[in-house]
């Protein structure tokens, strides 16, 4: 020890920030992880056949070559004055994501396209990641189900999608047939708490009155088996990708139609119908719109990675902009976009992912579909379906409230993967600090540009 001591007191005086063994450090160590990345992009990510697998190396990828960035050029302090506005808080906040992103450029659609992107089902992992879910054990798993013990094998892969959700697709055979399913299991680390068990009661109930949800099969509570908990849900035919009928003019209007309607549908279930009162999502918990701004309020303030006035600036906005009241108390469903719309030819066979669902205003739905159906030219088609199915009239004010609070919704749950890495949670891979580090700022700035009056 007593050895050791002048070492680490001329290694600490000769290393400071701004000194010239500091600076020739850090440049060295930021030209080694572009290096590293070179190496992922071209040797390692041709080698690679999974896709959810050459997905995850392209971000470890970016991740590399954003830190060099940000070792090889000086910091630079970039806040605004104390009572800056939102166009000020927003300007510095764009300027500091830009610097941050090394060039990189992130979107919405970016987000919803990589969110969901992860470890194949082949691959295994450590002692604090959970492992894929292996064909031996859902065959040994279902062989115990009354419904399902004539399995003999089964054929897993993990795919992208969810929020915070593991997604597998299944195929089981046994005694001639053949049947699939499609498994959501909670990760080890949920950035907005909700859980698959959340899912059940409202998916059964949606089951029960023929909307087109995925119908639950089967549920796994105990984390035991697989990890943690696990929804079976019966798989659909159909495609989430919008360009395969975007393009098409009468296509794209008649499954514009087609979802408009089923959200008023949806919107026309009594909530006493739902099974409970949601998944509990931040931001959807309490008995008016001014609640479910409050509830986000405290959430960040569990969760803030570091001071951040734009959200202070947001959240602010958010209190003094709530409605008084829900104008209708329905089943939301919080995430309804194009890209948990499966669709097959010109018909919806399923809406997809209801980790978000909770009861509150059927207008939070409209305004967050809103920029899909303005990214494909159809929002005035969709309104026009959605009232004359019942649903009810749009109110601009009301669905900028809501716009901002579900982009902010979002962007806090990417805060919490920031906030996760920071407190070196070892359930958090370089998956989630992609998505963290990617996409909180670009919500959070989408947020405020609808706050302001620019639209998203």
């Amino acid at each position: 020890m007593i050895a050791s001591d002048p070492i680490k007191i001329s290694v600490q005086g000769s290393c400071k920030r701004g000194s010239s063994t500091y600076d020739s450090m850090t440049h060295d160590t930021g030209a080694l992880l572009r290096v590293i990345a070179r190496d992922l992009e071209q040797i390692v990510l041709p080698n690679i056949a999974v896709p959810n697998v050459q997905t995850l190396v392209g971000m470890m990828k970016s991740l590399l070559e954003r830190e060099a960035g940000q070792m090889e050029t000086p910091d630079e302090v970039l806040s605004p004055p104390a009572g800056s506005g939102l166009p000020e808080l927003i300007a510095s906040a764009e300027a500091q994501l830009s610097r941050a992103l090394a060039g990189e450029t992130t979107s919405r659609d970016g987000a919803w396209a990589e969110s969901g992107a992860g470890r194949s089902a082949a691959q295994s992992s450590d002692n604090v990641r959970l492992s894929a879910i292996t064909a031996d054990q859902i065959t040994a798993y279902l062989r115990k189900l009354p419904d399902w013990n004539w399995v003999k094998e089964a054929r897993v892969s993990q795919t992208a999608g969810g929020f915070s959700k593991d997604t597998f697709i299944v195929t089981v055979t046994g005694d001639g047939r053949e049947d699939g399913m499609v498994l959501r299991r909670d990760q080890a680390f949920r950035p907005l708490l909700t859980s698959v068990t959340d899912e059940w009661p409202v998916l059964a109930s949606l089951a029960a009155l023929g909307f087109p949800a995925p119908r639950p099969l089967w549920i796994e509570k105990d984390s035991a088996i697989f990890g943690a908990s696990v929804i079976a849900l019966e798989r659909a035919s159909g495609s989430a990708d919008s360009a395969q009928w975007s393009g098409e003019e009468e296509r794209r209007a008649n499954v514009v139609r087609s979802s408009a309607r089923l959200l008023a549908q949806l919107h026309a279930i009594p909530a006493a119908q739902a099974g409970s009162a949601g998944s509990g999502v931040p931001g959807s918990n309490g008995a008016s719109p001014a609640e479910f701004a409050a509830d986000l309020a405290r959430y960040w303030d569990r969760i803030a990675p570091a001071p951040n006035p734009l959200m202070d600036a947001v959240l602010s906005w958010l209190a003094d902009a709530a409605p008084e009241r829900f104008e209708r108390r329905a089943i939301v469903h919080g995430d309804y976009g194009l890209h948990n719309l499966l669709v097959d030819g010109e018909d919806i066979r399923a809406v997809l992912d209801w980790e978000f669902w909770h009861i509150g205003d059927p207008r939070e739905d409209l305004a967050y579909i809103k920029p899909f159906m303005d990214q494909i030219g159809a929002w005035d088609i969709f309104l026009a379906a959605y009232q004359d199915a019942g649903g009810l009239s749009s109110d601009a004010k009301t669905e900028q409230f809501y716009a901002v609070l579900s982009s902010v919704r979002v962007a806090m749950g990417c805060y919490a993967l920031q906030h996760g890495f920071g407190q070196r949670t070892p359930t958090i891979d370089s998956k989630m600090i992609y998505v963290g580090r990617s996409f909180a700022d670009r919500f959070l700035i989408d947020a405020a540009r609808i706050a302001a009056g620019g639209g998203q």
